[in-house]
């Protein structure tokens, strides 16, 4: 089923402004780099944060005084991505959250201290952000949401499968729309394991660059704006690794632009060196080597990106692409919709 965005909504370490960061994109600029420092080891590793004046109208929130900050980046992107509804169509949104981490921070620091000082020292002010349903349960109270609400956790390519979990619950037809939010926080403990991985290196020479932020995706029946469909390929009818090149023949037509999810990694430079190959005419984009690599938060905001570079160019198809870290691919295919938003 294919649904419309009808709303939009980011924060990046650049900035929040869906125009003003797409022309910093399209400009090369890239946030400052910033240094997350292991507490063992000593090791610095290069991050991309988010500024906390980005943050001020979201951060007001009463709610959101003793929560982890990856709900502060959720909410700002979900308020901006629905501001033009009203109370009675927030009362008929669904929403889906999509994770990675999740709120990292306060669990280290609420196991670390049950390990440090026993069970009886696990903070009851922390637990409850511990928990990876905690964003989208502060998104449904600053909103005012009370449909469903659905958390799916995954590593990079788990925001595109929010999308097709969203189109879903829209053809059931108990939503008139559904919110898609992914965000990530930042925490010496995920970058010094992703460094392990050897996802990124303290130098920055190769690999990727964390990254922390949000993006939020109204998906609506109907409406005008960019209709967004899942054009994964079946899993079951074909090999792990042969996903993205069977990919053509699930698309209606050739795509104009294609977002990689491209970080700089081996496997990064794999997907965007086959989707070269695959689509050698369409324009191809990798925001990630700019924005930096914010997990399920970042396939998201490549959805963003394809769908604010249809509205400014004459082109008239986008495709945005990611690949898990064990090879799983997934896939979503935009053209517009009436009007361009």
């Amino acid at each position: 089923m294919k649904a419309i965005i009808t709303g939009m909504g980011w924060v990046t370490p650049l900035g929040r402004d869906l125009a003003q960061v797409h022309a910093d994109l399209g400009a090369g600029k890239k946030p400052d780099v910033q240094d997350e420092i292991t507490p063992s080891t000593g090791t610095n590793l290069p991050v991309f944060r988010i500024p906390a004046a980005f943050l001020q109208d979201a951060a007001a929130f009463p709610r959101l005084r003793r929560s982890s900050v990856i709900s502060h980046f959720a909410v700002a992107a979900a308020i901006d991505a629905t501001a033009g509804l009203s109370p009675d169509q927030l009362a008929r949104t669904a929403l889906v959250f999509a994770a990675s981490d999740g709120g990292v921070v306060y669990t280290r620091r609420f196991y670390g201290d049950v390990l440090e000082r026993g069970p009886g020292a696990g903070s009851p002010l922390l637990f409850p952000e511990t928990v990876y349903n905690a964003p989208a349960s502060h998104v449904a109270a600053r909103l005012g949401l009370v449909g469903e609400s659905l958390t799916l956790v995954g590593d990079v390519e788990v925001g595109l499968d929010a999308i097709a979990t969203a189109c879903e619950l829209l053809a059931c037809g108990d939503a008139d729309h559904c919110l898609v939010v992914g965000a990530q926080e930042l925490d010496w403990i995920t970058c010094e394991a992703y460094a392990r991985w050897r996802l990124t290196s303290p130098d920055s020479s190769h690999g990727a660059i964390f990254s922390e932020g949000a993006g939020a995706l109204l998906l609506s029946r109907e409406g005008a704006g960019m209709a967004v469909q899942s054009v994964t390929p079946n899993r079951d009818k074909i090999d792990q690794g042969a996903e993205c090149v069977s990919l053509p023949r699930n698309l209606p037509q050739s795509p104009d632009i294609v977002v990689s999810s491209d970080s700089g990694t081996p496997l990064g430079r794999e997907e965007r060196k086959k989707l070269r190959q695959i689509f050698p005419e369409a324009t191809l984009l990798a925001p990630k080597l700019s924005l930096g690599e914010a997990m399920a938060c970042s396939s998201v905001q490549q959805v963003i990106l394809a769908a604010l570079s249809l509205q400014n160019s004459a082109n008239s198809t986008a495709l945005a692409c990611a690949t898990g870290f064990n090879g799983r691919f997934s896939a979503v295919f935009l053209t517009p919709n009436g009007c361009r938003a």
